[in-house]
């Protein structure tokens, strides 16, 4: 049998694992006799085994509701004098999320053997972020974890309504798609047979339009097993190429050029970068180390290798807006004047909090009229494709009353 434990050294330090044994009382007595002081173990489940609790953690896995919650509840204790490593025991009793519920345990088990809350966040990177884990730790550095604390359930709450609004600006337009494309297959599959059984009755030639609709209706009809699969094959390959450094900075870039979503994502990206950044610099993180760390935030790789360049040359001595002046096309005039007053003043917090609030507006206006821009355009697309499927239908009626 195979158990989870997790144990501490004889110097304080936590210890997690596999260990296999024929029972648990022989691993706990083989982990004593190593010196290892045992805190918890468990027999290994389904559940963790790498490509089940992958799957399972699909379906169960953190959300950001509930990384919002516990910033804005652990923010609410830790104000009111209660201490840190209690703080987190509570609040991991009261998550119904159980998943979250383990790991909030696990980071109150890293904090009372003595590990920096910060620390102990960063097991668990894919549920906190580095700009999180970086924030906490600016915060246990300045004596002022509450403050960051609200600072993050603030940003993630701002960052979750966005992507409500976007997705509730979508939501209509990719309705109509899903019905026009239905309506289209079951068109194809059901209706063109018919039809084309009539015509072939004629003996007359067909335009080319009509043999093209009848191939395709018979395409889906006959081998709609094999266009799923090379549906999810194409799906899956394009994630895989996702995953390469050079294709996801292609994609990136080509995303920030796509028609009206373009826009918008620039003016999410810039405001991310102008609100990190402020974030972090107020918190007492260097300048060189913000612009790193908000580089990730970003999640652009065009923005990220911009920020990332600036953080290697102001190193050397040159000015954030020198070096952004020279992207134009992703750092418009208006932030590279902002940036370069807040340097030569001394107040880069006030020129980066009026460009943050300068694109979250812009954000928030756009978000408002998106669906009323894409769905024109929406209509249209498929309003031609209607068309197509009418003139595949009428030419050959046409043909035949024109003897042709």
């Amino acid at each position: 049998m195979q158990f989870n434990y997790k144990a501490r050294t004889q110097e304080g330090e936590t210890q997690t694992g596999v260990i296999e044994s024929s029972d648990m009382r022989a691993a706990v007595d083989f982990l004593q006799r190593h010196n290892l002081i045992l805190v918890s173990i468990s027999p290994v489940s389904v559940s963790d085994i790498p490509i089940v609790n992958k799957f399972l953690r699909f379906f169960r896995g953190v959300k950001k509701k509930d990384l919002i919650i516990f910033s804005r509840q652990l923010a609410i204790l830790v104000e009111s004098k209660i201490p840190l490593l209690l703080a987190l025991r509570l609040l991991a009793k009261q998550t119904e999320n159980e998943e979250f519920r383990k790991i909030i345990y696990d980071v109150s088990s890293n904090v009372e053997s003595g590990m920096p809350f910060s620390a102990a966040l960063s097991n668990f990177q894919d549920i906190f972020s580095v700009f999180y884990i970086n924030l906490m730790r600016s915060g246990e550095t300045s004596g002022n974890i509450e403050g960051s604390l609200v600072y993050l359930a603030d940003h993630l709450e701002s960052e979750f309504e966005l992507e409500q609004k976007v997705k509730g600006a979508l939501t209509y337009p990719a309705f109509i798609m899903v019905v026009f494309a239905a309506v289209g297959i079951v068109f194809l599959t059901f209706v063109v047979p018919k039809i084309t059984a009539i015509y072939q009755e004629t003996g007359q030639e067909l335009p080319f339009l009509t043999r093209a609709l009848i191939a395709a209706g018979d395409a889906i009809r006959n081998y709609w097993w094999l266009l799923l699969f090379l549906l999810f094959a194409g799906i899956s390959a394009l994630k895989y190429f996702l995953r390469k450094q050079s294709v996801q900075t292609k994609w990136d870039s080509l995303k920030l050029k796509l028609p009206i979503l373009g826009g918008l994502f620039k003016k999410i990206y810039l405001a991310r970068f102008a609100e990190s950044l402020n974030v972090l610099t107020l918190g007492g993180v260097s300048m060189v180390r913000a612009l790193n760390i908000t580089a990730e935030v970003v999640n652009n790789n065009k923005y990220k290798n911009i920020i990332n360049a600036a953080a290697d040359r102001v190193k050397t001595g040159e000015s954030i807006s020198s070096i952004f002046s020279q992207n134009p096309e992703f750092m418009p005039p208006m932030v590279v004047s902002m940036i370069s007053i807040g340097e030569q003043t001394g107040r880069m917090d006030m020129s980066l909090k009026s460009i943050a609030r300068f694109y979250n507006r812009e954000i928030e206006n756009t978000v408002a009229n998106l669906s009323s821009v894409i769905e024109p355009a929406i209509l249209v697309v498929f309003g031609g494709a209607a068309a197509l499927l009418v003139m595949a239908i009428l030419l050959p009626i046409f043909n035949l009353n024109t003897g042709g």
